[in-house]
């Protein structure tokens, strides 16, 4: 109870301190709460005429959303799903940030390009969002536009493939995304324009594009009781993780991250690691599953 209080004051201090410079802060903040999730996917066309479209992917769960940390510029949000009778599993993670010059762009082969953006215009977002175990997944960058009836943002990245995807086939290396993120009167909408491209060489080329479409409908938070408790009991834990990824990834250049290694996972190392595992532990952990390739000046090949 005293932390579900602290996380009500922590979302009025956040819209407070916010609001004088950004006053897209309340729409961010209409992603947290208890939601029914659909999740919808389809090949919608190829450039090449003998491809044959994928069968469309859709599945449905309960999702919670939580303000996990904030501060003057930064507000977080972890997504934990309930499946089956109600069990918390961690789901991805969002992270907003205000007039960040964070870039972290995905090259393909595990390669990620963490530098900095030159010219930050004002009251521009990033939306950074991470992996189940922490890893960087994607960043993109926009302008929230606000109207009476909702509030939109949009921006185009490039991302490793999604868990729907990779673990069942391999024909292509990146998925360019377009992101949409809508907030409604009664939750929210993500919809995705997304391109599935082949690496070959020094060469692109599109495989298949993409339309997706995953709906939050609120329904009350009493729903989400499970997961808000797992959560507080697991939170501290995932804040040292988060400190753990930003001390492995806290110098520019590019950087292979194995989300699998010597036959080992990496989300199932960590998961083995008690839950007040320090940030050394945890970046002991991770480290195994990091490797600096050179600077920005040298782009691996």
């Amino acid at each position: 109870m005293k932390k579900q209080l602290m996380l009500l004051l922590l979302l009025a201090i956040s819209a407070q301190v916010f609001s004088q410079s950004a006053p897209d802060v309340p729409s961010i903040l209409g992603f947290c709460g208890c939601f029914e999730v659909s999740f919808d996917f389809e090949e919608i066309s190829s450039p090449n005429p003998d491809y044959q479209l994928s069968t469309p992917y859709h599945t449905e769960a309960i999702e919670w959303i939580t303000l996990a940390d904030s501060s003057q510029s930064k507000l977080v949000l972890q997504h934990i799903l309930l499946v089956g009778d109600q069990q918390p599993i961690k789901h991805w993670r969002q992270d907003w940030l205000l007039q960040s010059d964070l870039n972290l762009t995905y090259t393909g082969s595990n390669i990620w390009q963490v530098s900095s953006e030159k010219a930050v215009a004002a009251r521009s977002w990033v939306q950074a969002v991470y992996e189940v175990n922490d890893a960087p997944r994607y960043t993109g960058r926009a302008f929230w536009e606000i109207n009476p009836d909702n509030a939109s943002w949009t921006s185009e990245t490039s991302a490793p493939l999604p868990r729907r995807e990779y673990t069942h086939r391999s024909d292509y290396q990146i998925m360019q995304r377009t992101n949409t993120h809508r907030i409604t009167p009664n939750g929210h909408v993500h919809e995705q324009l997304n391109k599935k491209v082949v690496v070959e060489g020094d060469e692109n080329r599109v495989l298949a594009v993409e339309q997706g479409t995953n709906r939050y409908q609120r329904i009350e938070d009493s729903q989400c009781q499970a997961a808000n408790d797992w959560w507080e009991v697991h939170a501290d834990f995932w804040a040292n993780a988060r400190t753990a990824w930003e001390n492995q990834l806290s110098k520019p250049g590019y950087y292979r991250i194995l989300q699998v290694k010597d036959g080992k996972r990496l989300s199932q190392q960590l998961e083995a690691l008690p839950s007040d595992a320090s940030i050394p532990d945890l970046e002991a952990i991770i480290a195994d599953f990091v490797e600096f390739l050179g600077d920005l000046n040298h782009p691996p090949r």
